[in-house]
């Protein structure tokens, strides 16, 4: 276990070096997206479901964290700690609220889920939600979201539990060319 931290903060501390300080201190800033729809989206989705946009909020991924994460970041003095203060002050995520009506995949839990996205493009947002249109939407149940913000998961960006739902641009979530019926 000791080995595999190691490794991930030399991977860290070379991606920092490479990519340089960035407007974003050397986290991401731009989107890449793999150019071919495979059978992994799928596979690596924990909720594929359908459903429509009843709400769209956006809130300070501050407001999304747990205390203890911001707790802890505010007391850590590692380089990349100051980055990662800079994104939790200014940062922004689109909190989308769906009713549910079909899932495809994963436990199927309440009719009505918030599902998160960066509101950054350059950070694979999925800005295209509009309130009232059915989407067929695609999701990973994520504890953090250091991997929207970050090269690295040094946990910074612990979530609150009703904010665990995160799609992006990336994972094929899309609008459905049909209206939905309830």
């Amino acid at each position: 276990m000791r080995k595999i931290f190691i490794l991930l903060t030399c991977f860290c501390t070379i991606s920092f070096v490479v990519y340089g300080q960035t407007e974003l201190c050397g986290f991401k800033t731009s989107c890449e997206c793999a150019d071919s729809i495979s059978n992994e989206l799928i596979d690596n989705s924990d909720l594929i479901f359908e459903g429509i946009v009843i709400a769209i909020d956006t809130l300070p991924l501050s407001n999304i964290v747990t205390k203890q994460a911001l707790k802890k970041l505010r007391a850590d003095t590692q380089d990349f700690s100051n980055c990662a203060k800079n994104i939790i002050d200014r940062a922004n995520v689109l909190v989308v609220t769906v009713k549910a009506d079909k899932f495809h995949k994963g436990e199927k839990r309440n009719k009505i889920i918030k599902i998160c996205t960066p509101i950054e493009q350059k950070l694979c947002g999925y800005q295209y939600f509009k309130i009232g249109e059915p989407y067929i939407i695609y999701n990973t149940i994520d504890t953090t979201a250091d991997i929207y913000y970050t090269y690295c998961l040094y946990d910074y960006f612990i979530l609150k539990s009703d904010y665990q739902y995160w799609t992006n641009y990336c994972m094929q979530t899309k609008k459905l060319p049909f209206k939905h019926r309830n």
